[in-house]
């Protein structure tokens, strides 16, 4: 298991690419499930009329994602459920601003 950890740091890839497993990688595999049901469970919420609520889960998910981009680790996985999670938080953006009133307005 080392020469595939030396291997893995030498080609710069994710250990676990190569079946090589650490906390981190544990750490890494739970974020991508738990991600991918939450992007599931809150396009269900803002279907339903809970848009508030979808943007207040998804914001935390988008913000970790980001955090391991920017530290160099943009595996295929993680891009594509950080695209998926930043549309989904542009749509349930969209939601609650439709739901706001409009600041200002008067009724007749």
């Amino acid at each position: 298991m080392n020469s595939r950890r030396r291997v893995a740091d030498k080609l710069h890839l994710p250990p676990h690419i190569l079946d090589v497993t650490d906390p981190a990688d544990t750490d890494h595999r739970s974020m991508l499930q738990f991600g991918e049901s939450t992007v599931r469970l809150v396009e269900i919420a803002r279907q339903s009329g809970h848009a508030t609520e979808a943007v207040a889960e998804l914001w935390p998910l988008v913000a970790r994602l980001e955090a391991r981009v920017e530290d160099g680790r943009a595996e295929r996985e993680v891009m594509n459920l950080l695209a998926r999670a930043r549309a989904g938080l542009g749509v349930a953006h969209g939601n609650v601003l439709l739901e706001e009133p409009a600041s200002g307005s008067t009724t007749l």
